[in-house]
């Protein structure tokens, strides 16, 4: 991953800011969040030997979800953002999906009762601090 990373790096180096990189999608297991903080401060130090002030987009393993952002190590870097990608509740984001199974079953449902609401803003505020 260390040379296909600097391989990027250095490849974009002279692009616009508007250039983010983002060094795994959705990190998930079998990777723990030992081995991606590892992995992220690791790679990261590759990239930012040849690019030290692209921003990169970081999320925790689970597939970025809020409830292991507590597992995530940043490191000291203030080119980092944080991400998260949401998809509670889980039938509305992926009903149809052709990859999860029994998903067709969930066509059709609907979203944004008050408790649906609530929710998410308790998720995205967990999210935030």
């Amino acid at each position: 991953m260390h040379s296909l990373w600097h391989q990027i790096a250095t490849r974009y180096a002279d692009r616009p800011p508007s250039l983010v990189f983002e060094l795994v999608n959705e990190p998930r297991a079998p990777m723990t969040p030992e081995q991606w903080n590892e992995l992220l401060a690791t790679t990261l130090c590759v990239v930012r030997a040849v690019d030290p002030d692209r921003e990169v987009l970081v999320g925790p393993v689970m597939a970025n979800a809020v409830a292991a952002l507590s597992s995530l190590e940043l490191p000291n870097d203030p080119h980092l953002t944080a991400t998260v990608h949401y998809y509670s509740p889980f039938a509305f984001t992926h009903q149809g999906a052709w990859w999860e199974p029994g998903s067709a079953a969930w066509i059709g449902t609907t979203w944004s009762t008050a408790a649906d609401r609530a929710a998410v803003t308790a998720d995205l505020v967990s999210a935030r601090s």
